[in-house]
């Protein structure tokens, strides 16, 4: 696959800071990226390879998945971080045979903790109903993070079932949002379905297809196709992605997924501060900085219980392209971390 000459670029050598707008708003947080099954019910062309399985039991249990968030709760209490992100993807999350029990124990940990969930929003509606109880009686702070797969939600019976469970999420005040991967065959077809998901309210992004790095943007879309993609529903978002060029002027992007089309990837002896404040964790139990950079920064394994989180922000070593998911810790060719907190934001106090 090869980036589209048609996108704008942004070189990497122009970017100083990079990272998530909350860091520049003087808003200190942990994320914590968990795969936590690898089973789907779903089977999609354009799925990376490993990233589904037809075994049930192909999956992170509760009692270690319990253990790593507690490990970082003690650091994010140690480094004065007052919020805590969880988020549980896979495979699909919803047939984690434990997942309510997972989604409960959010809400004991002292800190703001939030709860993000990726699904392809298979299951039943009771289910859900089922779901949206637990949030309640426990108040967490809960975001369902929808993917639409046009493959196998392929009628109109099922596209409607699809949209009842967005209103049904919506009205019970359920922060929803819907990604769409575009496919060149039913590309158009789609673009119809976003905006009846538009029409009902719910914020929705359209993703390229990518390769197995997630950091190539597919070359097989034609112009008209890439327009659309840039532009549809964007003014739906509040731009999330905030980046300082060499002069110290300040840049937006609506979310991590635009680093790709923009080709802001490599952050090569870049300071990093993921691992921490952001840790990632695979289906085996490897804990890492980022997904990305696997082979080259791994913390160790979850089950032997013998990784560590980093004390402060440490530089790059992984010479390629960043993923969007690792976007949201910040990136700065600053030496000295405390300078970015300082020049561009601060720790809750």
């Amino acid at each position: 696959m090869h980036t589209s000459k048609k996108l704008e670029k942004i070189m990497t050598k122009q970017l100083h800071t990079i990272g998530h707008r909350d860091f520049f708003n003087k808003k200190f947080f942990f994320v914590f990226s968990s795969n936590i099954i690898r089973y789907c019910n779903y089977k999609c062309s354009y799925c990376w390879d490993g990233y589904n399985s037809k075994d049930k039991m192909d999956y992170i249990p509760w009692k270690v998945l319990s253990k790593v968030q507690q490990k970082i709760v003690d650091h994010c209490k140690t480094h004065d971080i007052k919020t805590l992100d969880l988020l549980y993807s896979g495979g699909e999350p919803l047939w984690h045979p434990e997942i309510l029990e997972i989604i409960k124990g959010a809400g004991t940990y002292d800190l703001d903790a939030h709860i993000s969930v990726t699904t392809n929003l298979s299951r039943k509606l009771d289910f859900l109903k089922e779901l949206v109880d637990i949030v309640k009686q426990h108040d967490i702070d809960f975001t369902i993070s929808t993917t639409l797969h046009k493959e196998f939600v392929n009628t109109d019976k099922k596209f409607n079932d699809y949209i009842d469970k967005l209103k049904f999420l919506k009205e019970s005040n359920i922060s929803v949002s819907v990604n769409l991967v575009m496919t060149k065959e039913m590309f158009w077809e789609q673009a119809k379905q976003s905006e009846v998901i538009r029409q009902i309210g719910i914020p929705i992004v359209l993703k390229h297809i990518r390769d197995n790095n997630d950091t190539m943007v597919d070359d097989l879309y034609d112009d008209d196709m890439i327009r659309y993609m840039k532009e549809a529903h964007v003014d739906q978002h509040k731009p999330s992605i905030i980046w300082i060029d060499e002069d110290g002027n300040k840049h937006e992007l609506v979310d991590q997924l635009r680093t790709v089309v923009h080709n802001i990837r490599n952050y090569y002896k870049f300071y990093c501060n993921s691992g921490y404040t952001s840790v990632s964790m695979d289906f085996d139990g490897t804990m890492f900085r980022g997904y990305a950079c696997y082979n080259v920064h791994k913390l160790g394994n979850a089950y032997n219980d013998d990784w560590n989180l980093l004390q402060d922000a440490e530089v790059c070593g992984y010479n390629g392209n960043c993923l969007p998911t690792d976007i949201v810790s910040i990136k700065s060719k600053d030496k000295i971390y405390n300078n970015v907190l300082k020049r561009f934001g601060s720790k809750n106090k």
